[in-house]
């Protein structure tokens, strides 16, 4: 867990396009950029990273893509799965506030009250 932690202190406390700017890849993928967590990659991942490695690698590089990254079909239910989420959060009065995935996990893991100031409806550290 020493990669998450490491990867959660790059973006913590970084805008949202700031921490697009580190161009951070995922502390959870192996050194054969496999995912560690899940046999199969999450709808959640492929929603939000690239279904093209030219189109990924052209992002990356700060160039348009050639082709859209996403694929429409899990891009769009994932859009709405997540605002209906989000949606669902703020009305019962949970933090709506976007963390960074691996800035969350490193709080998730180090801070044994994080869960309870969670219950609490109290935003993150």
């Amino acid at each position: 867990m020493t990669r998450v932690r490491e990867a959660g202190a790059r973006v913590t406390g970084l805008s949202h396009a700031a921490r697009q700017a580190v161009h951070q890849p995922c502390a959870l993928l192996d050194h054969a950029g496999c995912c560690t967590v899940y046999a199969a990659r999450p709808a959640a991942c492929r929603r939000y990273l690239s279904v093209s490695v030219d189109a990924c690698e052209a992002i990356w590089n700060g160039e348009p893509p050639a082709q859209e990254p996403e694929y429409p079909g899990i891009a769009e239910p994932g859009r709405y799965a997540a605002s209906g989420a989000h949606n669902a959060f703020i009305a019962a009065g949970y933090d709506g506030y976007s963390y960074d995935l691996m800035a969350a996990l490193a709080e998730a893991l180090d801070d044994p009250e994080c869960e309870a100031r969670w219950r609490l409806k109290q935003p993150a550290a």
